[in-house]
């Protein structure tokens, strides 16, 4: 296994539906994120998914929404991943 991309803070960190959910769970995702260096992003997509998603009682769309306006997650587009990308190599 190679090395964690935790180690490179230019390195963004790409976190999933199930991710976000996961960090909504502990009830605690503002710390845990706050403690990661990397910037966090969420597509654009995952986003949608968790709005149309209310299978529990917790508002995953909700807590990620607050997440999203304190600045510890950004959206983005599957073309701005892109641009992130090209312009990493």
């Amino acid at each position: 296994m190679g090395p964690s991309c935790l180690n490179n803070e230019a390195a963004p960190f790409i976190v999933d539906a199930s991710t976000i959910i996961n960090l909504n769970g502990t009830n605690c995702a503002p710390a845990i994120l706050a403690a990661i260096p990397n910037r966090i992003i969420v597509m654009d997509a995952v986003v949608d998914e968790l709005r149309m998603d209310n299978r529990n009682s917790r508002d995953d769309a909700q807590l990620l929404a607050s997440l999203l306006a304190d600045g510890l997650v950004s959206e983005i587009t599957l073309e701005a991943l892109r641009a992130i990308i090209s312009s990493a190599s």
